[in-house]
Parts: structure tokens; C-alpha cells; sequence
């Protein structure tokens, strides 16, 4: 499916779906991005059953597909995020510019080593979720929220979080362009 500007569309996903019918996919790195994933309405059930069969899945493009409206497009990303939590080998998870107001992690991704959550337009309440999981992501090394609009309040929940989870691969924090104030910055 490659990169760039892709069109997506229902006849597009459902082909990937009827891949041969093998137990495992041998797909290491899947680039859905800019392709309007979240618009097309088949695209979630064929991801959920495509992505479980990828177990050497270690990049997942998903930026860029930000074309639905908020409702529509949020019930995708609480239902792509549950999908996301059964890729065991997932290292570069790209979610980025899809403006998903919250980030809808339930579990544990162990695995996951950078985590793009840039322009997504998350508020202090939607980065909660995340907060309440970030723990368990112990690989975790970037994290990347810039341009979103998590204010102070925003984060002083997530500083919480990652203090209290004591994350030892944590390197890069990239933050800009979220309305932090001198409260926030206290946090930090």
C-alpha cells in the first residue's frame, strides 16, 4: 500500500483483507497514512482482522487521515487503539495529525518505543486515558504531543503520570505548541 498520498477506498481495504488466507502476514512495516483510512466505513473491521494476523508488525503509519467528522472519526480511533493493543512486536506507532481530541489506550504496549501523537487537538481530559496506561509502556523512548491543546491542566496529568511510572527509555518528550503556561512549566 505504500506511502504518499493514498485513496484508500472500500474496494482498497477489502482487497487487503483477502490477502491469501495465511495464518501469519509477514508485514513489518504498514503505511496507511494520508490514505483517509478513517473515512472509509469497512476500514476498521478488515483492520481488525487484518492487523492480528501481523505479528511482525513493527511500524504502523496511521497519520494523516483526519477527514471524518469528530464523532465519526473518534469511535474509529477508540476502536483502532483497542486493535492496536494485540500487536505484540510494534515499535513506531505514527498516529499524528488525525485530530482525535482523545487518546483512547486501554492496555498495556509494551513494545512500543516512539508513539506520534502530534496535531491531534487532545485536551486535557483526553490525554487521561493515555496517563492512566502510560506505565506499562516500559520501551517507551518518544513521545511526541506537540501541537495539541493540553494547557497546563493537560500537563500536569501527564507529568503525573510519567513520574509515577518511572519510565527509564523516556528521552524525548516533544511538547510545543500546547499552551503551556508558568503552571506547566512547574510540572516539568
Amino acid at each position: 500500500l505504500g506511502s504518499g498520498r493514498n485513496e484508500l477506498l472500500t474496494q482498497d481495504i477489502l482487497l487487503f483483507s483477502i490477502l491469501p488466507s495465511l495464518p501469519t502476514l509477514p508485514i513489518t512495516d504498514l503505511n496507511l497514512g494520508s490514505s483517509n483510512l478513517f473515512c472509509c466505513p469497512d476500514s476498521c473491521p478488515v483492520l481488525e482482522r487484518v492487523l492480528p494476523k501481523c505479528t511482525a508488525l513493527r511500524n504502523l503509519h496511521l497519520g494523516v487521515n483526519n477527514s471524518r467528522p469528530f464523532i465519526e472519526r473518534r469511535m474509529n480511533s477508540r476502536r483502532i487503539c483497542g486493535m492496536l493493543e494485540q500487536c505484540a512486536s510494534l515499535r513506531y506507532l505514527d498516529l499524528g495529525e488525525n485530530e482525535l481530541h482523545t487518546v483512547d489506550f486501554n492496555a498495556a504496549m509494551p513494545t512500543v518505543r516512539e508513539l506520534r501523537l502530534g496535531t491531534n487537538r487532545i485536551t486535557p481530559s483526553g490525554i487521561r486515558p493515555l496517563a492512566r496506561c502510560i506505565g506499562t509502556w516500559s520501551e517507551l523512548r518518544v513521545l511526541h504531543l506537540g501541537h495539541n491543546q493540553l494547557g497546563d491542566a493537560g500537563i500536569a496529568t501527564l507529568w503525573a503520570a510519567i513520574r509515577g511510572a518511572q519510565l527509564p527509555s523516556l528521552r524525548v518528550l516533544k511538547l510545543g505548541t500546547n499552551s503551556i503556561g508558568c503552571l506547566g512549566a512547574v510540572h516539568l
